[in-house]
C-alpha cells in the first residue's frame, strides 16, 4: 500500500476506474467472423489510470496479481496473456463511449500508454541482518516493480515517473534508460502492431471456438503446463508425458523478434 501511494503522489496518472465492467460500463469486446456472425468477449479491468495532454487521454490498463505473472512477448506471440491489450485496445476502439464516461478531462482522444502487472502482495525478503535501511528498501522496489510495457514517449513517462531520468531505471514502471535506448518502453508504431497482433489473435480463437475444435493442447513454458492450473483436468484425462506432442510450447521471445514478427503479418 505504501508503495502504491508512493507512486500516485508522484505520478500525473490518476486512477480513472476501478473494477471497469466489459458487459456494463463498456461494451462486450465484439469479434467479427467469417460467418457474418460477432463472438462477444467479456471482461473486468482491475484499473485503468489516465493522464491528459493536449486534449489527448493517455491511458494504461493495471492488472494486480497476487502471484508470480509477468509480461510476456511469448505468451502474447503464441495468443495468450492478451487480457490487458484486449482491454487497451477495446477503450482505444470505443474512444467516443469511454470519454463521454469522463467529461471532465475534456479529452478527444485515446493513445495508448501501458499495460501493467503490479503486485498485490509482497513475497518473503531475503536478507542479511545487518543490511541497512536504503538497501532493504532497494530490494522491496525490486519486488513490488511493475511488469509490462509503456509508451515510449518523453513527456508520457516523465507523467508517469518524474525521477526516471534521472535514475535511469524505474522505480514503478518497467524501464530502463540505456546507451541505446529505453527498455521496456516501446513506441506508437509499436503499440499498433500489438494490437493488430491481438485482434489477430482473437478472430483465430473465435474461428475456431465456433468450429467446434476444442482440442486438448496445452500449452508449456519452461518446465509448467498449462494442465498444472486447469479446471477441466477431470474431464479431459490428457496424460502429457504419455502424448508430448499435443503440448504446445510457447516460444521466447525479446521485443526486438516480437515486433519483427508481428510487423511481417501486417503487410
Amino acid at each position: 500500500v505504501e508503495n502504491l501511494y508512493d507512486e500516485f503522489s508522484r505520478s500525473e496518472f490518476s486512477p480513472l476506474d476501478f473494477e471497469l465492467r466489459f458487459s456494463a460500463e463498456m461494451p462486450p469486446v465484439q469479434i467479427p467472423l467469417d460467418s457474418g456472425a460477432h463472438a462477444s468477449l467479456t471482461g473486468v479491468a482491475d484499473r485503468v489510470d489516465g493522464w491528459v495532454r493536449d486534449g489527448v487521454l493517455y491511458l494504461r490498463v493495471v492488472d494486480y496479481k497476487s502471484g508470480t505473472k509477468a509480461f510476456s512477448y511469448g505468451e502474447i506471440s503464441a495468443g495468450l496473456g492478451m487480457q490487458l491489450p484486449v482491454y487497451l485496445f477495446a477503450l482505444q476502439a470505443n474512444a467516443r463511449l469511454y470519454l463521454n464516461r469522463h467529461p471532465e478531462l475534456d479529452a478527444d482522444a485515446i493513445v495508448p500508454a501501458g499495460i501493467l502487472y503490479t503486485p498485490a502482495r509482497l513475497e518473503a525478503l531475503s536478507a542479511s541482518h545487518d543490511m541497512d535501511d536504503s538497501d532493504l528498501s532497494g530490494k522491496l522496489d525490486e519486488k513490488l516493480r511493475r511488469s509490462g510495457i509503456v509508451l515510449d514517449d518523453s513527456a508520457v513517462l516523465d507523467a508517469m515517473e518524474p525521477d526516471l531520468a534521472e535514475s535511469g531505471r524505474g522505480r514503478f514502471i518497467p524501464v530502463r534508460i540505456t546507451k541505446t535506448g529505453r527498455s521496456g518502453a516501446v513506441s506508437q508504431e509499436q503499440f499498433s502492431l500489438l494490437g493488430r497482433h491481438v485482434r489477430a489473435m482473437l478472430k483465430a480463437t473465435a474461428e475456431l471456438m465456433a468450429a467446434g475444435h476444442y482440442y486438448p493442447t496445452p500449452t508449456q513454458f519452461g518446465q509448467s503446463t498449462a494442465c498444472r492450473t486447469c479446471d477441466y483436468r477431470a474431464v479431459c484425462g490428457l496424460d502429457v508425458q504419455k502424448h508430448p506432442g499435443q503440448v504446445r510450447e510457447v516460444p521466447n521471445r525479446n521485443a526486438k523478434e516480437f515486433f519483427e514478427e508481428a510487423g511481417k503479418e501486417a503487410l
